[in-house]
């Protein structure tokens, strides 16, 4: 001890440098006796021993002064302790040199720095077995540069060893680095080492999880080490290796060069040829250098190059040497492509490179070791694989890892000059022993006078001699479409260019890409380009492209790939001119001011330099007066592809893919406003006026709404909006959930996206979700930010006090929770990782956000600091955001009944939803404020799920059976922890846990005693935790409990507060007189003084209270007052919410008072959203809420006990009375009371129906041209039991009562009925029933009894009901006749009451029931008719049935056609179909019967419907014979539709005396024009019924009425207004029908001989056009069928509009299937370009019956026969040299032409005469229709 203690005074004195009594106090004051003792100091403990030795412990022993040197040195001391624990070796004074303290001082430094950084994202998944190298190299990455709590290195977890190398056999302290010693001695029995070896348990689950390296991993479960090393051993094990060695063959035997592919290019076959020979030794196989050689030599079979082989085989060095050999290729082959240019007459001089992309090997290491030795000490292993980057070579001082590939930036600034060199002889080794490197490249102009300029560039130097293809281009606005360039010289260039040069020219208003540049995108766009003088040659047709440039940085080696939208396109030009305000725009950096130009001050790493700090992308420009430029290259296909896995290239985006106009007149004005701005003296008032300075110049001016407006109008993408998304949460959830309005529901959830959002209908919270990753980016956000520090209640629950609070004036809002008030610069930190760097950030003058580390921050940031005037907190330009957000915040607190040490999690959660809101705020300007901050459309998935304190379930990972889930409660999103979506949790033990499985309980978890005792018990063992700290707000504040700091703001203010009131007690508070004051000084005492007022203030009206008169410099009033306000000159200062002060006048206030009262003089206030509600103990209960009046229970009128929070128009929210709101805004009220449930509360309940009911009547009475309800096929349907039986009578039937006796038979099994006096269960519904009636397809009567759905609210997603389409079913019934099997059909009895409800619903039975249940209560336990669920329930029990009981499958093109294989009895193979329509059932096999009888088993089928069909969907289907076809057929008729609609017409014109025609040949009257017709509007009624007759037509087409089909379309055009003369018309096709009413359709399954049409060969054209098939495609079975399509368009048939009438029938062998009449959107000029849009449209509808076939599993005979009648057409779609000579169809000719070239279709000639398309678009005379329709109806 004594030895120590002198080796430890002796080190204080000699080394250190401490004076004696300094040395002393230490020693002997506290204790220390050997370097030992500093291992277990903090800093926080050095510094308080230093104030100590200060201070001194008495008057005898008075403090010694220790300056911050001894202090740092002291800490030096202690880290050096800490490290040589960590390192296991003993701390001695003679080896703590200063040299070693002050490394080991740096090393610190830098392992604090990186605790503050985001740190590096863990490995992805590993997806294939093919990526288990790339997946280990990751690892080893992420674990060598990601550190555990005392900054070891996680790397040393995967160590061969176990225990550290004995001292003796260590390599030394510090060597190779710090990093390397802790990763090779730091121990794993430490402290650490658990939770280290769980961390990386983690990162091997996340890479392996339900992958194909999980099976390895699986058993070390939790053990990070033991999973790391079996997945290495696995897969770099022998197996791996004999894989890697057979691809290596593999690829050693198919790889040749043959010198005739462009894009297979020397470079590849050598870069192929090495990867496979390193892959080979990673395997273990040792090649020698000659193999390599010959092999080499032996893939060339390029002519020119046998010459070469002939010298390396003569050269004993060559044919030793692989490098020297390919390096001689390359040289060789690069000096003939030299000489072959020259001999295209292509002036370039010699290239020469030394080098390539392709590398060589890596005498370095590899990842796990290598010939140079690994990071693991001892370990040996294969050498790195050459010309990958990945071989590891040891790290620097600074702890950068020393490779060949690419290094980061930032990290290549530490490196020493040493380490920067070592690293490029890495690189040199890498590219095969030198540099690449262009070689001079020289360019001669061609012409002999010598008229342009000449550019020869050797390794980057220019002299004179040559000139640039383009040296200037100026443009005009784009409208004119014309270019002007500068040069008129271009150089022709036969091939592509590999190297290049991008040149800065700001006088090329649009950037210029030549030959380097590869073609991405053609944006179809040409424009001309002329010279700047008129005299000057133009250009025509100049390209507008996409495309790319590659830049190698050679300093990091990483590529990037350079993407320049909208560019000309010039393909003979050799430089690329960049237009850097093109670049700007985009928000590149472009710092073109060579450095010779700049002061010495004024040089930094950016400075004339191109930069995009997104990407990190730096290209340092070079200089060759007066031209900036970069070198760049032609870049290959593949680097070109984002996120490939075969490149690391990284893709930039250098200009917007906006249409770029160079000469927009806005951008010049906004350039002279800023110009003036900044001239302004008052900008540079910093002190009190930097918020306003722009303002003064402008109300536009003002921050940021200038800001916003220019950035809109540069098209930044700065306010996205996105329109029309769907979502799974509705604007009713989201205003329950956020307690907003239903208006700013809706517009938030169109102003933003749901892309996370989980759809929980099917969850029961069984399984664990699986999180994703996000990585966090720093943007610049271009606006400033408000900052202040907010005091909480009270101390929260996990310890904080404070909120830093951050927002702008637009309503944007973030919350950080402080335990003290210097934590403040922490939450800089969040906000900065989460948000991005502000333009400035204004405080207030705290110091906590002025000085310090705060400041800082700030600095580092390049983010202004600007603190506000002191003492001035209404300067505070976002005040009435945090106003606004206290309030929410009380308002849910109160609402949830929140305990107060919550507060901190609610408030953030409050801010974080006010941020996206799009409030009714005048800055915002209908966007959302996260949208403006961020630029991206916000998504609110993370927040739009659950609302604060819901109850919720939760899963730890360690639990995953459904019983082991907890009930939690909901406290916001985990900002801070795991992914988007991971949500802080409450459990019952009050932890705050952070989990992504977080599920809401369903309705039946909400109805279910047993979870609601868990409620109690949960709430019961809270309030135990909680103990007396469980106080509410309301609690808190009524006890005096809250917390407040002097001078502070706090949650609490500024929360307005109002007294409960009494609605029956109008006179409770009477007004009080306000006594006289005895002396008012006249000047005070003024009409205006305190008034409030809504007055304009920039573009938004702003409230403001008048304060006083304004006076002059000298103090005199301005202005006269008088009675009349109009002659009124008084000026006087308002003072507005915000603390703005202006003037106005008081005429102006005057107006603006006025405008805003009643006629009695009270204040009127503009509402703008319904946000909030609240009750006391006043309110009427529920139970109390009915009185007894005359014998019935009626509601009790009463508003009592009830405040509404209401938003004002200016941004505002108050508390007001319902009544009053009642009074001004009962719609608004009354949708708000029933998106949030309150619709059966009494003050609600006894007016909120009715109101709304009074606004449907009205707008069903706007709107009664278009929905008539009590009207269905002609017939009236009755609102009433009486008019039901009436209608029965009148017509002589009795159709309704008979529907009304069978209903109720049916309906009695559906009710639990409670025995008398016995309630409903808890949680259940009560509804009302009704009776429906309605009219079935077929003109069946049907009554339902029905459920009052309305009363409910079930989710969406279970409101899904069955329907099969009509299509579908005549291709079963085609299939039917094709495959010789029979149909029939059956009536489901009852189909929703089979189902059980899926919601908790009760009714109170009425007089339907019976006497003797009247007043009962019954429970639904089926599926009852009217809930909005049934139909979802009952599709999902039949579909279970199908599936699961009977084997069959839904069809993927029709959910609703059931499909499963089966093998008929003579062998052949088909499938059997199922089509369900709600209840109706039809069945396709070779047994029907056995089907049916098998459904029966589960579902009652009506046994009278059971049988061969006859009406399904309201068709007639039945057998049907054709002649001389043996075969029986199917036929679907309207007979009995068209009878019935025909006599219902007949019985509405004889009631007003008037009769159908006796004779109509055709569908409408002969020459009648209806877009022609003149005759007066019908009136309301006739108008209606003329829709209702359009409906019955529209059906019988439907039904296979394919001959009126096409005047059917014609006339229901004119619904909307239509005329006398259309209804005439109407009336002439009912009588056409009377007269045809016999015409039905028949699915006939006979061929159609067809000349087969020639084939045409369109590779050449297109490609890769090819007809896809399906992948989930089920086999095809039973005989193949037939397509053939008619196509026909009627050009300009509409005589107004001159629109084309598209018709297209599609026949199935010889059925027709599908047909189509439509007027086409475009106008078309000609007959040829109105039938190529027809076919394009018959093409799609082609595609997908083609579709639909496959996926019933019907194969297809070949491709689809279409018929067209204009011979154009045929040649433009069939002949592949064809070209198009009208542009404008360009769209539809490409898509035909390619179809055809997938050979999905073949195109020919139909005379008119024949095509049966032409009844779909012409009127014709009845002999014309009856041939053509004859061909397709029986």
């Amino acid at each position: 001890m004594a030895g120590n203690l002198a080796a430890l005074r002796n080190y204080f004195d000699n080394t250190a440098g401490f004076p004696i009594p300094v040395r002393e106090a230490i020693i002997t004051d506290h204790g220390i006796q050997s370097l030992d003792d500093f291992t277990d100091f903090e800093d926080k403990d050095i510094h308080d021993l230093c104030v100590s030795i200060r201070r001194g412990s008495s008057q005898a022993n008075p403090g010694i002064p220790v300056g911050l040197p001894y202090e740092i040195r002291l800490r030096q001391i202690r880290w050096y302790s800490v490290y040589m624990t960590m390192v296991q070796r003993q701390p001695n004074p003679a080896h703590a040199t200063l040299q070693r303290l002050k490394s080991l001082w740096e090393i610190w430094k830098k392992i604090e720095n990186e605790k503050e950084s985001e740190g590096m994202e863990p490995p992805e998944k590993m997806e294939k077995v093919e990526d288990s190298r790339k997946a280990i190299e990751d690892i080893d990455e992420y674990l060598a540069r990601t550190r555990n709590a005392k900054g070891v290195p996680l790397a040393y977890l995967t160590r061969d060893n176990v225990n550290a190398p004995a001292l003796g056999d260590d390599p030394g302290f510090a060597t190779p680095s710090f990093d390397e010693e802790m990763i090779r001695r730091a121990s794993h029995a430490s402290v650490d080492y658990g939770e280290d070896n769980m961390a990386l348990w983690t990162v091997m689950r996340r890479v392996c999880h339900k992958g194909p390296g999980w099976n390895w991993i699986s058993a070390h479960k939790n053990d990070g080490r033991a999973a790391y090393l079996a997945f290495r051993g696995h897969y770099l094990g022998d197996g791996t290796n004999r894989l890697i060695k057979q691809e290596a063959d593999t690829t050693l035997s198919k790889t040749f060069y043959e010198g005739k592919k462009r894009f297979f290019t020397f470079e590849t076959y050598a870069e192929r040829v090495t990867k496979a020979f390193d892959d080979l030794e990673e395997s273990g196989e040792t090649v020698d250098e000659s193999r390599k050689v010959r092999r080499l030599l032996s893939g060339i079979n390029d002519p020119k190059l046998d010459s070469a082989k002939t010298s390396i085989d003569a050269s004993t060095t060559l044919s030793q040497n692989y490098d020297a050999a390919v390096q001689f290729l390359r040289t060789q082959v690069l000096s003939k492509q030299a000489t072959e240019a020259m001999h295209r007459e292509r002036h370039i001089g010699a290239i020469e490179t030394s080098g390539g992309r392709s590398g060589g090997r890596s005498s370095g290491g590899g990842r796990y070791g290598g010939r140079s030795g690994g990071r693991f000490g001892g370990r040996t292993g294969r050498g790195g694989r050459g010309g990958r980057g990945r071989g590891r070579s040891g790290y620097s001082q600074s702890g950068v890892r020393l490779t060949s590939g690419y290094i980061d930036r930032r990290d290549w600034n530490t490196l020493s000059r040493e380490e920067r060199n070592h690293v490029l002889n890495l690189r040199g080794n890498r590219d095969g022993g030198g540099n690449r490197q262009v070689g001079a490249t020289v360019t001669f102009q061609e012409d002999q006078n010598n008229t342009g300029r000449g550019v020869q560039q050797n390794n980057g130097q220019q002299t004179n001699g040559s000139g640039r293809g383009i040296s200037a281009l100026m443009t005009r606005p784009r409208e004119k479409t014309t270019r002007y360039v500068l040069a008129t010289k271009l150089y022709v260039q036969d091939d592509y260019e590999d190297e290049g040069t991008c040149e800065l020219d700001s006088h090329a208003d649009t950037t210029t890409i030549g030959a380097t540049g590869r073609i991405i995108y053609d944006t179809g766009e040409v424009i001309s380009v002329k010279g700047f003088h008129e005299r000057l040659p133009s250009l025509q047709d100049v390209k507008v492209v996409t495309a790319a440039l590659a830049y190698d940085d050679p300093v990091t080696s990483q590529t990037y790939i350079l993407f320049f939208h909208q560019a000309l396109y010039f393909p003979d030009l050799k430089t690329n001119l960049i237009n850097p305000d093109q670049l700007r725009e985009k928000g590149i950096t472009v710092n073109e001011v060579p450095l010779l130009r700049l002061p010495p001050d004024k040089r930094t790493i950016h400075s004339h330099s191109i930069v995009d700090e997104f990407t990190g992308l730096h290209i340092p420009l070079k200089f060759n007066k007066p031209i900036s430029y970069f070198h760049c290259r032609r870049p290959t296909a593949e680097e070109c592809i984002p996120n490939s896995m075969k490149h690391d290239c990284i893709h930039v985006h250098m200009t917007c893919e906006q249409p770029w106009d160079p000469y927009n007149s806005r951008e010049m004005e906004h350039e002279d406003l800023l110009r003036a701005a900044l001239q302004n003296e008052q900008i540079y008032d910093r002190s009190n006026r930097h918020i306003q300075a722009l303002s003064q110049v402008s109300s536009a001016l003002s921050p940021p709404i200038f800001t916003k407006r220019i950035l809109h109008t540069n098209r930044f993408s700065y306010a996205i909006q996105s329109k029309g998304r769907k979502g799974t949460v509705t604007k009713e959830q989201l205003a329950r959930r956020w307690r907003c309005g239903l208006d700013i529901a809706e517009r938030t959830l169109q102003k933003t996206t749901q892309r996370a959002v989980r759809d929980f209908t099917h969850s029961t919270g069984g399984r664990r979700i699986k999180p994703t990753a996000y990585q966090l980016r720093y943007p610049r956000i271009r606006t400033p930010m408000y900052t202040d520090t907010l005091y909480g209640p009270c101390k929260s629950w996990e310890g904080n006090k404070y909120l830093a609070i951050y927002c702008t004036k637009f309503q944007w809002c973030r919350g950080y929770a402080l335990k003290t008030k210097d934590e403040s610069h922490y939450s800089l930190d969040k906000l900065f990782r989460s948000v991005g760097f502000p333009e400035a950030m204004i405080p207030d003058n705290a110091l906590e956000l002025t000085q310090g580390e705060f400041k800082r921050k700030l600095q580092r940031a390049q983010v202004e600091l600007h603190p506000i005037e002191a003492y001035s907190p209404n300067l505070n330009a976002a005040e009435d955001c945090i106003r606004e957000l206290k309030r929410m915040f009380r308002r849910v607190m109160n609402a949830r009944n929140i305990p107060a040490v919550f507060w901190d999690r609610v408030i953030m959660w409050c801010a974080e939803v006010r941020s996206h809101m799009a409030l009714n705020h005048h800055e915002l300007e209908g966007e959302v404020p996260a949208t403006i901050v961020s630029g991206d459309t916000s998504d609110i998935s993370y927040i739009a799920e659950f609302s604060m304190w819901d109850w919720v379930w939760y899963i730890t990972p360690a639990d995953h059976a459904t019983q082991n889930k907890s009930l939690g409660r909901w406290l916001g999103p985990s900002f801070d922890v795991g992914d988007a979506l991971c949500y802080a949790v409450l459990t019952n033990t009050v932890q705050v846990v952070h989990r992504t499985s977080v599920f809401p309980l369903s309705v039946e978890d909400m109805n279910n005693e047993a979870i609601k005792e868990m409620k109690e018990e949960f709430t019961r063992k809270l309030n135990t935790k909680l103990g007396n700290r469980r106080a509410t707000m309301d609690e808190l504040e009524r006890n005096g409990m809250l917390m407040i700091e002097e001078g502070m703001p706090n949650v609490m203010e500024d929360v307005p507060r109002h007294e409960q009131y009494e609605d029956d007690d109008e006179n409770t508070n009477p007004v009080r007189p306000i006594p006289e004051a005895d002396e008012t000084p006249p000047v005070e005492y003024d009409k205006y003084v305190a008034s409030k007022v809504q007055i304009p203030v920039g573009d938004s009206m702003m409230y403001g209270t008048v304060r006083r008169r304004k006076r002059d410099e000298e103090g005199n009033l301005i202005g006269r007052t008088n009675d009349n306000p109009i002659l009124d000159t008084a000026m006087y200062e308002v003072e507005f919410e915000d603390g703005k002060v202006e003037a106005f006048y008081a005429n102006q206030i005057a107006e603006h008072i006025y405008a805003n009262v009643d006629d009695e003089g009270y204040t009127t206030y503009e509402l703008a959203e319904i946000v909030d509600h609240k009750r006391d103990a006043s309110a009427v209960n529920t139970d109390d809420g009915f009185v007894t009046l005359r014998g019935r229970r009626v509601p009790k009128r009463t508003t009592r006990g009830w405040e509404i929070c209401v938003e004002w128009k200016d941004g505002s929210t108050s508390w007001e009375p319902l009544k009053d709101v009642k009074e001004s805004h009962p719609v608004k009220l009354a949708e708000y009371a029933v998106a949030n449930k309150l619709v059966s509360e009494p003050a609600f309940n006894w007016w909120v129906p009715y109101t709304l009911k009074k606004r449907d009547r009205i707008i069903r009475a706007v709107k009664r041209r278009f929905h008539r309800k009590n009207e269905k096929f002609g017939l009236e349907i009755p609102n009433s039991v009486k008019r039901a039986l009436e209608i029965d009578k009148e017509t002589g039937t009795k159709y309704w009562e008979e529907a009304l006796a069978k209903e109720m038979k049916n309906i009695w099994p559906v009710f639990e009925i409670k025995n008398e006096g016995e309630t409903a269960p808890v949680g259940s519904t009560l509804i009302d029933l009704t009776i429906v009636f309605d009219v079935k397809m077929d003109f069946t009567r049907k009554a339902r009894i029905c459920a009052r759905g309305d009363q409910t609210d079930p989710p969406s997603a279970i409101t899904y009901a069955s329907v099969v389409s009509r299509e579908s079913v005549r291709i079963g019934l085609l299939m039917a006749a094709l495959n010789d099997l029979d149909v029939m059909s059956a009536d489901v009895a009852g189909a929703y009451l089979n189902a059980d409800c899926p919601e908790k619903v009760h009714i109170i039975c009425g007089p339907e029931f019976g006497t003797e249940y009247i007043g009962r209560v019954a429970i639904i336990k089926k599926a009852l008719y009217g809930l909005r669920s049934s139909g979802f329930a009952w599709r999902s029990l039949c579909a279970k049935t199908l599936r699961e009981n009977m084997g069959f499958k839904p069809c993927r093109a029709d959910n609703d056609t059931w499909m499963r294989p089966a093998v008929k009895r003579n062998g052949e193979k088909y499938y059997e179909y199922i089509f369900v329509y709600t209840d109706d059932i039809m069945v396709v096999s070779e047994n029907p019967r056995a089907i049916l009888d098998r459904l029966n088993l589960y579902f009652l089928l009506k046994p009278d419907s059971i049988g061969k069909p006859n009406i399904y969907l309201g068709a007639q289907i039945q057998p049907f014979e054709i002649k001389g076809d043996p075969r029986k057929k199917w036929a679907i008729s309207s007979e009995q539709y068209v009878k019935e609609a025909v006599r219902l017409v007949k019985d509405w014109l004889e009631k007003r005396g008037l009769m159908l025609k006796t004779r109509a040949p055709s569908v409408l009257p002969s020459g009648y024009v209806p877009e022609l017709d003149g005759s007066s509007e019908l009136d309301d009624e006739r108008a209606t019924y003329y829709q209702s007759l359009i409906g019955v037509l529209r059906w019988a087409v439907e039904l296979g009425r394919i001959d009126i089909c096409g005047e059917v379309s014609m006339m229901a055009s004119y619904t909307a207004m239509p005329r006398e003369g259309h209804l005439a018309a109407v009336f002439h096709m009912f009588a056409y029908l009377s007269q045809h009413n016999r015409s039905r359709i028949v699915m006939d399954d006979q061929y159609v001989p067809i000349a087969p049409e020639p084939s045409q060969d369109f590779k050449e054209f297109y490609p890769y056009a090819e007809d896809i098939i399906p992948e989930d495609m089920p086999e095809p079975r039973g005989k193949e069928v037939q397509i053939t399509m008619f196509v026909d368009a009627s050009h300009a048939a509409n005589v107004v509009t001159r629109q084309s009438r598209t018709g297209v029938l599609i026949f199935v062998n010889r059925s027709p299937i599908l047909w189509y009449s439509k007027k086409q959107n475009s106008i078309e000029t000609s007959t040829f370009g109105s039938e190529f849009m027809a076919l394009k449209t018959g093409m799609e509808l082609l595609e997908g019956l083609r579709y639909k076939l496959r996926m019933m599993g019907i194969g297809l005979e070949g491709h689809a026969h279409v018929r067209v009648d204009n011979m154009s057409v045929v040649h433009n779609a069939s002949i592949p040299e064809s070209t198009l000579k009208k542009k404008s169809n360009s769209i539809a000719y490409h898509y035909v032409r390619s179809k055809v070239a997938a050979d999905i279709a073949r195109i020919a000639h139909e005379p008119s005469e024949s095509n049966l398309a032409d009844m779909l678009t012409k009127i014709q005379a009845g002999p014309v229709r009856k041939r053509l329709a004859e061909r397709v109806l029986f």
